[in-house]
């Protein structure tokens, strides 16, 4: 690597290489992240469903009015706000930066002013001096999920790759939406640093608030595998001047504590992702250009007419393929349920004889008596729970690797008919798509030990234990503890297949996102191909053999920065 490299970050490396495959579009993105980058810049995007409040909200940490916001679902286009030492705006429109008015926003970001984009707006941002923003932390409002504009949600989805940290902004009506949390998912895979805010606070009572933040954290924690922590806000009243009420300023505590703790570390993996990102774009690109050059001209325009037409009736394909897969997992799903079933039947008996040893040998009564007895069935349930989950874990696991071997040669078979029809390069594109493997999310299972059944604090209780034991009656003790055993595992076994269960709906998940992520790829990539293979054939055959000599030494530098990335050979 010679000295000039060593100086190069990796992104200039890669838009340098992009300019030389002449890709404008991949050299003028690595150049762009390269320079946020160099600034120490990265962005939290505010994410969630419409008219949750996401642009009071970023208005609020800003402590002015900067954003549009309305009754109709106002912002359709992603919005960057950035630091600047005067308050001012620009659009990108085409090439070139058009200077506009802070006041002027909504004739460029909203739905109503702006509808489907006519205006090619390809992105806004705003500048503001302030604190904040000094840090580096670019806040970025994003279109909300769910509204009537279904180019907003997928606008919003498109951001997703840039994203570094995100503050996901939630309701109390509904408190997350299906949407909100297939998107938290899809952000979570990529990155670490993801805030909640349970927003409007003023708008419900505060019975409606608790109730909502605990269905949210639930819903949250057992599918990101981790304890979530919302915080509780009014936008609204921040706005106003009064942040000292609800949870603001733990929401602010924490957002300061993000950006001193792990800022850097932010603009460090921003860099890594986008390159990775825009490395196997421009890959894919060589790849198929390569391709389109060995064949007529006349094959390669139908070859990408037909691609294109088949990416649009793909979603219908994809959900096939779901199905599919969706009638599978419900057959392992019956399989595992008919197991537990069975664990549980062979497993009560000898469970009831280790606790009837356990209570025999025991020379307490009374209520002492009914906590030992409560206390063994406990710790019997615990014993026979944890072996079997882990037992059926490496069941599970063996049946979604032989699942996943299926449908991954179900998802390759489609993607080789395109390439057989459309786009040959595809099959160099269906890499990305995993094969075999365990089950990707960790478990969330925790043991319920349920002593609020087991062991209830009644004075009248406590007196029945003692006139129990004074007569000899501890059976009665042993046939409540019997009873508490035979819940406990049941409860618990019923955990372990719903968190197994879980699982496999996210490893589902997991591969349509692959086969969808490889065909926005090819449809990236196949758009700006054929130009590019017209150029060059109107050279002649002298020029077509020097851009495959070509390729094949892009490929070699490509190969080598990927090389470097991995072995930190890079300046951050």
């Amino acid at each position: 690597m010679s000295s000039v490299e060593a100086l190069e970050s990796p992104l200039e490396r890669l838009a340098a290489i992009a300019s030389k495959a002449g890709v404008p579009q991949i050299a003028e993105n690595a150049r762009t992240l390269a320079a946020r980058v160099a600034e120490g810049r990265f962005y939290l995007a505010c994410l969630g469903q419409f008219k949750r409040g996401k642009s009071s909200l970023l208005d609020a940490l800003l402590g002015e009015m900067i954003l549009p916001i309305g009754v109709v679902p106002v912002t359709a286009l992603p919005t960057v706000v950035r630091y600047g030492h005067e308050r001012s705006a620009r659009v990108l429109i085409g090439e070139e930066w058009r200077e506009i008015s802070i006041d002027d926003l909504p004739s460029y970001v909203s739905e109503e002013e702006n509808p489907a984009n006519e205006k090619r707006v390809l992105a806004v941002e705003v500048f503001v001096p302030g604190e904040l923003l000094a840090t580096g932390m670019c806040l970025v409002d994003t279109p909300g999920l769910g509204s009537v504009f279904e180019a907003s949600t997928a606008t919003t989805y498109e951001f997703v790759p840039h994203i570094d940290a995100a503050l996901v902004v939630l309701g109390a009506d509904p408190p997350i939406s299906g949407e909100e949390l297939s998107l938290v998912t899809s952000i979570s895979r990529e990155v670490d640093n993801v805030l909640f805010v349970l927003n409007k606070a003023d708008k419900v009572s505060a019975t409606d608030v608790a109730i909502a933040k605990r269905f949210a954290c639930r819903i949250l924690g057992d599918r990101l595998g981790r304890p979530v922590e919302i915080y509780e806000i009014s936008a609204k009243e921040a706005l106003e001047g009064n942040r000292e009420t609800r949870e603001w300023q733990a929401f602010a505590a924490a957002l300061d504590h993000m950006v001193s703790v792990s800022g850097r570390r932010l603009v460090w993996l921003a860099q890594q992702r986008g390159a990775t990102r825009l490395t196997n774009w421009l890959l894919s690109t060589i790849e198929q250009e390569r391709r389109a050059l060995t064949e007529p001209l006349a094959e390669t325009q139908s070859r990408i007419n037909a691609l294109t037409e088949y990416i649009g009736e793909s979603e219908q394909s994809i959900r096939d393929l779901g199905l599919l897969f969706l009638g599978e997992q419900q057959r392992l799903t019956q399989s595992l349920e008919a197991r537990r079933k069975k664990f549980m039947a062979e497993t009560l008996p000898q469970s009831r004889e280790r606790l009837v040893g356990r209570l025999r040998a025991s020379p307490l009564n009374g209520m002492s008596m009914r906590t030992f007895a409560m206390q063994a069935a406990l710790d019997i349930a615990r014993e026979e729970v944890h072996p079997w989950l882990s037992a059926e874990q490496e069941i599970v696991n063996d049946d979604y690797a032989a699942l996943i071997d299926r449908f991954t040669t179900l998802a390759n078979q489609f993607l080789g008919r395109l390439a057989a029809d459309g786009a040959p390069f595809l099959s160099h594109v269906a890499e990305s798509i995993p094969e075999g493997g365990n089950l990707s999310s960790r478990s969330t299972f925790q043991f319920h030990s349920l002593l609020h059944v087991g062991r209830p604090a009644s004075p009248l209780r406590h007196a029945a234990d003692i006139l129990l034991a004074a007569f000899g009656q501890s059976r009665l003790i042993l046939r409540d503890a019997e009873e508490f055993l035979v819940h406990l595992l049941d409860v618990n076994t019923s955990r372990v297949q719903r968190d197994l269960e879980n699982r496999l709906a996210i490893a589902r998940q997991d591969l349509e996102a692959a086969v969808r992520r490889a065909l926005v790829t090819a449809r990236d990539v196949a758009s700006q191909t054929l130009e590019r293979v017209r150029e060059t054939t109107d050279a002649g055959q002298p020029a077509v053999e020097a851009r495959l000599a070509e390729f094949a030494d892009l490929e070699t530098e490509l190969k080598q920065l990927a090389h470097d990335m991995s072995s930190g050979a890079v300046a951050a």
